[in-house]
């Protein structure tokens, strides 16, 4: 019995130094994407596909929406990392990053270029995320 609370009492301990520690990977990014920086098919009007290059990113991706009535109510957002993004012609090739997917509950495809939409994104160890796009600069 002695040896379970000792145990218990020392796992308790370790957790929460683990817990206590404190790093630059807690930074939330906030990025603005106008319609223009993505991709949206008119067999698929109602989704908008972005890539987003991620500065020293690495592991999973968490993308929350902030309110943006511009382009509508979100059914369901899917990130994911991409060692490669698609190759634009921006200096120094190809770039890792992040693959964003945003599924609206209306179409989006009529919507104008300039229509944008904040997304909060979190990815461990990323110190800059920026838009992937001819219309954009990548990470200053």
């Amino acid at each position: 019995m002695r040896n379970i609370v000792i145990t218990a009492l020392l796992a308790f301990a370790l957790f929460s130094m683990l817990g206590a520690v404190r790093s630059y990977a807690e930074k939330v990014h906030v990025v603005r994407l106008n319609k223009s920086h993505g991709i949206v098919d008119k067999e698929r009007p109602n989704e908008f596909t972005a890539y987003l290059v991620s500065e020293n990113g690495s592991g999973g991706v968490i993308v929350t929406p902030v309110e943006s009535p511009k382009f509508g109510i979100i059914k369901s957002i899917y990130a994911k990392e991409r060692k490669e993004l698609p190759d634009i012609g921006h200096p120094g090739g190809k770039k890792s990053g992040i693959e964003l997917r945003v599924i609206f509950e209306d179409d989006i495809v009529d919507l104008p270029p300039e229509t944008w939409i904040t997304l909060n994104i979190y990815q461990s160890g990323a110190t800059e995320i920026c838009t992937h796009s001819m219309g954009s600069i990548v990470c200053k």
